[in-house]
Formats: C-alpha cells, sequence, structure tokens
C-alpha cells in the first residue's frame, strides 16, 4: 500500500466504514456466492474451492458451512 502512502489497517478501517463489514468477511461473502453458482452447476467441491480463491478444500467447506448452513455437497445435492 505504499503507492498510495495508506496503511493496510487504515484502509482495512476506510473498507468498514464504507461497506459495513470487515474486507476478509466481505471477500468470503463474494466467494461464497461464486462457489454457489459454480457448484448448482455440478462442479466438484475441491474444484470450486480452487477457482474461487480456497487452496485448502478443507477451510473452503469450514467457510461455506458457516456462511450457507451446509455443507458444499449438501448445498449441490439440494440445488
Amino acid at each position: 500500500m505504499r503507492r498510495f502512502n495508506y496503511n493496510s489497517a487504515y484502509l482495512g478501517k476506510m473498507f468498514k466504514n464504507q461497506v459495513g463489514e470487515h474486507f476478509n468477511t466481505y471477500l468470503d461473502k463474494v466467494r461464497i456466492e461464486k462457489a454457489k453458482q459454480l457448484l448448482t452447476q455440478g462442479m466438484k467441491v475441491y474444484e470450486v474451492a480452487e477457482q474461487v480463491g480456497y487452496m485448502n478444500s478443507d477451510y473452503f467447506n469450514a467457510k461455506f458451512r458457516k456462511y450457507v448452513g451446509v455443507s458444499p455437497s449438501a448445498y449441490r445435492k439440494e440445488n
């Protein structure tokens, strides 16, 4: 962030003030929404995880369950 002469903590605070949530939370939600779309297209869970930016599928499963309430594979079966 030196290019803009702001530190990451300040930018994070500005983001939260504008959007209403922390950047990482916002990013997780964007990724999970995209993952839901890909899962309904029949992609495998590990492929979806990688496609939306999670290199660890266990971590992706935990995040998905946190935001959606079911596992990615259960979501794919339901939709």
